[in-house]
């Protein structure tokens, strides 16, 4: 059932928008809802969490969400503070200031000093703080740590219910760990989700068999309805466990995999979306367990820019713990395989968005971006329709019924996006909306620098030390070589001197 409720959204955003949520039913009433977006994926051990690993302790991190920025920064034995990236004095970047030994944000460029609730302490060039209120005050925004991730909400002096943050309930069990993984790609928000629900694509652009245990078939149809979530339903789609197009016999088909018991015929494969940004793959038995989880967190950063934290989740030996660096470098390559083709699709698929946006006369104009509070409403006409992905595409797959009741969550909740829709200005593209529209060369689309190891520290100090290790080794062999050289030009002297010729 469909329900026209608007629910306020808390990304990482200079001003709430209300993003429409249909095919959901709310659990309490929409002005009570604030929803958060994590900021970065972070490191969970087996016996403790810790903030973001990601996030430097001590050093203000710009994370962008809806091409907008704000500045997060993690405090030696305090809370995780944030704020608009914006100093009120002259605009400049907060992310590039420098926290205090008292704990407070300092912006680098003339030195004002906020408190974590945004108010100015400190202008050196006003005597006994004079001038440091109103105007003068930062915007804070409120932020919390669960399970590791850091939630950031964008309603100034709001108190969101921890219950509204989409999270892994196993993980508060005993026993679970997970390991994390953060990549940015340039690839749209809702081609990410729809990528992530769809199981078909794991056996040709991954050749993966284990993709079509979650798959369905003509004999193993997937059941799609809505399920209560923390604050919202979600789409679920359950199917059995078994292999359908993969398998050389029976047997195979219903092997368990690791740490299942029984066949998989008694397996229930789940894929569920929760928006507005978790994907969940999961296979529970018939007592309802399951030993492992992956989570997707889809990050809309911009038109056609996402993040995508993956947490895998187990309690199968949980006191191994692979270095992080090492899961990427095996993650970004199996990401490699497809992350092209979906962008590929970005021309068609969010062209086609914005020509549906451009009819009904929808735009975002820039006074949008700096606007903290109610923002206007950019609600589609009465009657009017946008881009309809059933019409876009053409389903024939049994999976697809899945894709069919993302899509129209989509459908419906994509053009109440924060600043969707700036780039429609006067009847043409411009900024971001029309990048979007470009596919860019495939060694831009896969850098791995720039989509992974610049944004995980991890991987940065992996990358460091082999750096170091081949840059040692080439001076080790290049001495080598003179060496060598040395001892065949002291031969060849000395045969020089005994040929008479």
């Amino acid at each position: 059932m469909r329900a026209d409720t608007y629910l306020h959204a808390a990304p990482l955003v200079s001003q709430p928008q209300r993003i429409k949520l249909p095919f959901l039913t709310p659990r309490t009433p929409a002005s009570a809802e604030q929803h958060a977006v994590p900021a970065r994926a972070v490191e969970c051990s087996a016996t403790s969490r810790r903030a973001a690993e990601d996030l430097v302790e001590g050093q203000p991190t710009r994370v962008s969400l809806f091409d907008e920025a704000i500045a997060v920064v993690r405090r030696p034995g305090q809370s995780t503070i944030a704020y608009v990236d914006r100093c009120p004095h002259r605009a400049a970047a907060l992310s590039e200031g420098r926290l205090t030994a008292s704990g407070n944000l300092q912006c680098s460029y003339h030195g004002w000093t906020f408190d974590e609730g945004g108010s100015c302490v400190s202008i050196p060039q006003v005597r006994d703080g004079a001038g440091a209120g109103g105007r003068a005050c930062a915007t804070a925004l409120p932020c919390v740590d669960q399970q590791g991730i850091i939630w950031v909400c964008s309603t100034p002096g709001a108190s969101p219910p921890m219950d509204t943050i989409v999270g892994l309930p196993e993980l508060d069990r005993e026993g679970w760990v997970s390991d994390d993984f953060v990549r940015d790609m340039p690839v749209d928000y809702t081609l990410l989700v729809e990528n992530l629900v769809d199981p078909d694509h794991g056996l040709f652009a991954h050749q993966t068999p284990n993709f079509d245990s979650y798959a369905a078939s003509s004999d193993h149809p997937m059941s799609v309805q809505s399920e209560p979530g923390r604050t919202s339903d979600k789409i679920v789609g359950r199917v059995d466990g078994v292999l359908k197009l993969t398998g050389k016999d029976e047997a195979a088909k219903s092997k368990a995999l690791m740490g299942e018991k029984g066949s998989a015929q008694d397996i229930k494969s789940t894929l569920e979306f929760e928006p507005p940004c978790m994907v969940r793959w999961s296979r529970f038995d018939q007592e309802g367990k399951t030993s492992f989880i992956t989570a997707f967190y889809a990050i809309p950063l911009g038109i056609g820019r996402s993040r995508l934290l993956i947490r895998y989740a187990r309690s199968i030996a949980p006191w191994f713990k692979a270095p992080r660096w090492l899961f990427s470098m095996f993650l970004n390559g199996f990401l490699d395989q497809d992350t092209y083709l979906v962008a590929s699709q970005q021309a068609t698929t969010v062209g086609a968005e914005l020509a549906a946006a451009q009819r009904m006369g929808l735009s975002s104009g820039p006074s949008d971006a700096t606007a903290i509070g109610p923002a206007p409403d950019h609600s589609p006409p009465a009657g009017a329709t946008g881009l309809q992905r059933r019409q876009l595409y053409c389903h024939r797959s049994p999976t697809d019924k899945l894709l069919l009741a993302v899509g129209q969550w989509l459908d419906d909740a994509v053009p109440h996006m924060p600043n969707r829709y700036r780039g429609l200005q006067g009847g043409h593209l411009a900024g971001a909306a029309a990048a979007a529209l470009l596919l860019l060369p495939r060694e831009v689309v896969l850098d791995r620098w720039e989509c992974h190891t610049a944004i995980c520290p991890s991987s940065r100090r992996a990358h460091s030390v082999l750096s170091t290790v081949r840059n040692t080794s080439g001076i080790a062999a290049a001495v080598a070589a003179v060496a060598v050289l040395s001892q065949l030009a002291s031969g060849t002297q000395g045969l020089s001197s005994s040929t008479p010729w």
